[in-house]
């Protein structure tokens, strides 16, 4: 009977550790990371930089040092333009982030995928 409960306690001892790796795994900060951004309009890469600064190839971004994001746990909150569009995401596997965006103009969904 006794080794009964130790191969259940080892089981769920090890299913446990898997799970918390993963978990971990997607609370990494994406600081120093790149990804390519895409929605139904623009497809352009983002880099998570110090400081909380963004780098970015997006086309229509003339004023790129009021860029910003920040990070909790697997959820990713960054803006252009000192707030005039902001986008909220989670990451849902190492390589994919999904969110939506807002701005003036309106509401849309997006996502991205790690490049480096």
């Amino acid at each position: 009977m006794k080794k009964i409960y130790l191969i259940i306690f080892a089981t769920i001892l090890l299913i446990g550790c898997g799970s918390s790796k993963k978990i971990s795994k997607l609370n990494q900060s994406l600081l120093g990371s790149t990804w390519e951004y895409s929605d139904e309009d623009l497809t352009y890469e983002i880099t998570f930089s110090d400081n909380g600064k963004i780098k970015t190839t997006h086309p229509n971004d003339k004023t790129p040092n009021n860029d910003f994001w920040k990070q909790s746990g697997t959820l990713i909150h960054f803006e252009f333009n000192d707030g005039y569009s902001k986008y909220d995401g989670e990451i849902k596997t190492f390589n994919l982030i999904v969110g939506s965006a807002k701005s003036e103009y309106g509401e849309w969904n997006w996502e991205m995928k790690r490049v480096k």
